[in-house]
This record gives C-alpha cells, sequence and structure tokens, in this order.
C-alpha cells in the first residue's frame, strides 16, 4: 500500500461499456518513455470491464512568454504556462473520439495527478490556447515522480514507508481545503495564513469553535468584523479574526467567520459551532432541511456567503451542528470570539468571496461595477431604480423648480411618495381613488390644469382669463398655486385640523 502523499487522482468511474467525456479537468504523470512530466486536459475517461481506469488527455507542453521582461526567473517562480501540442511520438493512435486534439495519450488514471489550471490572462487579455498551471513545474516534476515511484518501485515504496513509522505521524492537510481557498477567498495575499490554519486543524476529527461577528459604525462608515476561536484543544490557542465589506449587517458578519473556520476544517470532520446569532442558526437549518428552488434561494440575505458555506460542507464532507450561546452571559470563549470580531473591525486584512468561485452560484449582478449584489435582487434594485426615475422626472425643463427643491432638501421624497400611495377610501381600487392618485402626481409634477395651461391649450374659450381665481392679484400657473396667500391660508388650516385629529 502506498503512503498518503496527499497526491490528488481524478475521480475513477464505475465500470461500463462507454467512455465518459470531461470538462474543465486536468492531469499529469511521469512518463517514463520520455523521462518527463506530462501535461494533459482530459477529454475522456473509460473503465471498461476486465480493463483498468483510463483517462484520455489532450497533451499540452510548456510554454515560454518570452514577451514578458522577467522570463530568466527561477524555475521555482516562472509562470508553469501550457498550450496544446501539436503532434508527437506519445499521440495514441488508437484513439477514436474527438479529432480536433492534434495530440491525444493515454494513461492509467491512477498513475496520473490532477492539476489547477485555468485560461491564461495577460492585460486583462484571454490567450484561448496558453493555459496557466497554479503550480511550478519544477515542482510538479517532484510530485509526479515520486508518485511514479511509488507505484512501480517496490524498494523506494519500503524505504518511504521505513523512514515514515521511524518519524512522528505527519498530518498532511487535504488538497481539497487548499482549493476551496484558492477558488473561494479574496485577496490572493491571504491565502498562507489560511494553509498554515489548515495545517494546524489537520490532526483533528472533533472540531468546536466559538464564532462571533460585529458591525461597527465610524462617521457613517460601516466595518463589519468577524473572529473565531478554536477550543478542542485548549493546550494550543488557535484563532483568527478578520474585516469584511459590503451588505453591512452583524449577521453577515457572523456567516464569515462560520465560513472561515469551516474552510480550514479536516475533511470528514465532525464541527460544533457555537454562536449568539439566531438568525444564523435559523438559516442554516433551513437552507438545510428544506428543498428550495434556485429562484427561493436569490430571494435569501447573502445567499452567496451561505452557498459557499455549504458547498466547503459537501467537499470536505463536514457534518456540522451549531450550538445557541446567549450573548454576553459572560460564557469565557464567547467572549474572546466577541472580542476578536471587534478587533477585526479595525483590522486592515479585509476578506471577501469571489461568486465565481460558488460552483451553485450560476450568475450574480454587479451594481456600480464593484458591487455584488447579495441580497433579494427586486426588492435592493428597487431603490436606485425609484432614484433614478424620479432624477430623470425632475430633470425635465418644467420641473427644474422641483429639482432645485430637491436638491436643497426642501423637498422630502420619502414622505411624498407616503403621501400619493396614501389611499384615503376603503376599496383597494376604485375610480375615486385613481383620480385621487392621479391629483397627487400631476400636483408633484406641477401638471395642474392652471389657467395658464388652459389658455395655452384653449385659447378661445377663455379669451385670455388667466387671473387667479383666489387672489386676483397674479396669473394663476402651477407655481403660483404653492406660493399664493390664499392658497397657503387653507393649507395651513388643514395642517392644524390634522394636527389637532392626529
Amino acid at each position: 500500500m502506498s503512503p498518503d502523499i496527499g497526491f490528488p487522482q481524478p475521480k475513477i468511474i464505475k465500470c461500463n461499456n462507454h467512455s465518459v467525456p470531461c470538462k474543465n479537468q486536468w492531469a499529469a504523470c511521469w512518463s517514463p518513455r520520455v523521462s518527463c512530466i506530462v501535461y494533459g486536459k482530459i477529454l475522456e475517461k473509460s473503465h471498461f470491464p476486465g480493463d483498468s481506469p483510463k483517462v484520455y488527455l489532450e497533451h499540452h507542453i510548456p510554454f515560454t512568454d518570452r514577451s514578458n521582461s522577467n522570463y530568466n526567473l527561477t524555475p521555482h517562480s516562472t509562470p508553469n504556462l501550457l498550450t496544446p501540442c501539436t503532434g508527437c511520438d506519445l499521440h495514441d493512435s488508437f484513439y477514436v473520439g474527438d479529432v480536433r486534439p492534434k495530440c491525444i495519450i493515454s494513461y492509467l488514471s491512477n498513475f496520473t495527478i490532477t492539476l489547477h489550471v485555468n485560461i491564461h490572462k495577460k492585460d486583462n487579455n484571454r490567450f484561448n490556447n496558453i493555459f496557466i498551471v497554479h503550480k511550478s513545474d519544477s515542482e510538479l516534476r517532484a510530485d509526479t515522480f515520486r508518485d511514479f515511484k511509488i507505484r512501480t518501485d517496490p524498494l523506494f515504496r519500503n524505504r518511504l514507508l521505513t523512514s515514515q513509522s521511524n518519524t512522528p505521524r505527519l498530518y498532511i492537510p487535504s488538497n481539497t481545503n487548499h482549493r476551496l481557498v484558492n477558488s473561494l477567498l479574496l485577496p490572493n495575499d491571504i491565502f498562507n495564513e489560511f494553509y498554515i490554519l489548515i495545517n494546524n486543524l489537520a490532526s483533528f476529527t472533533n472540531l468546536e469553535f466559538y464564532t462571533d461577528g460585529s458591525l461597527k459604525f465610524d462617521n457613517d462608515n460601516p466595518r463589519m468584523g468577524f473572529g473565531w476561536i478554536f477550543t478542542s484543544d485548549t493546550s494550543s490557542i488557535i484563532e483568527f479574526s478578520g474585516a469584511t465589506t459590503q451588505w453591512p449587517s452583524s449577521t453577515r458578519a457572523e456567516i464569515m467567520a462560520v465560513l472561515t473556520c469551516l474552510i480550514v476544517c479536516p475533511p470528514n470532520s465532525l464541527i460544533n459551532i457555537f454562536t449568539d446569532s439566531q438568525c444564523t442558526i435559523d438559516t442554516f437549518t433551513s437552507l438545510s432541511n428544506y428543498k428550495l428552488t434556485p429562484r427561493r434561494k436569490q430571494k435569501i440575505n447573502n445567499i452567496i456567503l451561505w452557498q459557499a458555506i455549504q458547498q466547503i460542507i459537501a467537499e470536505l464532507n463536514l457534518q456540522v451542528q451549531f450550538t445557541k450561546v446567549k450573548a454576553h452571559s459572560g460564557v469565557e470563549y464567547n467572549d474572546k470570539a466577541d472580542k476578536l470580531a471587534k478587533d477585526g473591525c479595525d483590522s486592515n486584512r479585509i476578506i471577501s468571496i469571489s461568486p465565481k468561485g460558488v460552483k451553485a452560484q450560476k450568475g450574480y449582478i454587479t451594481f456600480n461595477n464593484d458591487t455584488i449584489i447579495d441580497r433579494n435582487i427586486r426588492k435592493t434594485l428597487k431603490i436606485p431604480i425609484n432614484f433614478r426615475n424620479i432624477e430623470r422626472q425632475i430633470s425635465l425643463k418644467p420641473l427644474q423648480t422641483l429639482k432645485s427643491f430637491t436638491f436643497t432638501h426642501i423637498i422630502n421624497w420619502e414622505y411624498s411618495q407616503l403621501w400619493i400611495n396614501h389611499n384615503p377610501f376603503q376599496k383597494a381600487t376604485s375610480e375615486s381613488y385613481s383620480k385621487h392618485v392621479g391629483w397627487c402626481i400631476k400636483c408633484s409634477n406641477y401638471a395642474l390644469p392652471t389657467l395658464d395651461v388652459l389658455n395655452r391649450n384653449f385659447l378661445d374659450i377663455l379669451n385670455g382669463y388667466d387671473a387667479c381665481f383666489l387672489c386676483s392679484s397674479a396669473i394663476e400657473s402651477n407655481e403660483h398655486f404653492w406660493i399664493c396667500p390664499k392658497s397657503i391660508d387653507i393649507l395651513k388650516s388643514v395642517f392644524r385640523n390634522h394636527e389637532q385629529k392626529f
């Protein structure tokens, strides 16, 4: 049995009579034929009866970017770029399938290791035929050669097993944790800190955490902090705190605390999280116990964070339970987590989630090119859309006075909206209510049928009569209607009556 060296391998499919096509999966192996590493993009997997599981790869070869002024770097720091092979001696002529690739190779699944590969981007330009591997060529050559020697050389394998038996047990972190950190968390410079936490927790199978989130308003600039403390082993203090941004709420900060502690847990572990946030517990229970449609899920606040948590739990095969703790009740570790969260509010270590790494999140909307809407989209967009509509409305030339009053805060549009939506009638819909709403809108838009408007439209009927019916001292217009002394007296009387009534 080969020692566990932590190299991930392609998932083996069930035995059947058909090959299975694959997308966006990469692998590498050591080829004794050329005494070097071989890279490839997995096209198909097969596991025919009586045969070993195989993978069919589109062969890729290293590519050197000569346009980069820093291409003469050390082997470890040189970007590991790949490009499709146009044909070589490794080509498997017996492959029957996609004819577009020029060079196809086949290997046993157990003799390959999986890779994390993306399309190469440079200066915001995509190069469709150039790919970048998230590990250096020198490291992968060593990994594939070691994997090959373990599987083919019994003497090498025995020496390795002997050396491991004479040393303390080394718990090797799961590659899944690293992949989740790389795909879900931002920015990249916080990865190493999470790698250290993963190493420190790798030997545990039952883990307890106290988590907390905090929201702080500093000169109308809200900041969210979160923190957690690991309590399964009190002899070693393992704790973490940080800050996050966008959609400030204490619940969102609490969710980030839960997410960051789960992402460093070893696979197949039992997790117990102590928290004072009942909202977090209720939402987690609802998402875990009830089958919600994607549409219903998108109405849940912070759904991107919750789907990231579900992805972490599924890929690490975690069993998670929550325990409610009363806030500020003197529980030692809960108070420590609270302090970590408050310290996180002032931290410059701002951590966020990349929605592109959340598999269940098929799409998202960005507002103002920098804010991802992680709320009920309809309710959230209603506010800026209403502001946009009213800004367009008051920008019309006849409403310049309203625009001036709006910018000088003479008009309170929040109360104006309540006034327009108020229904003084018993029925929800009626002719009287429609006329009432129409009159309110005309009042707010300077569109009342005053005499100046009627004279403009029906000159022959009014014969130029445009004097105000109330004061008879000025031309009746929408502007004059609200500053006429007689109108003001009537409005004051109405306001006094309502003040006494309510």
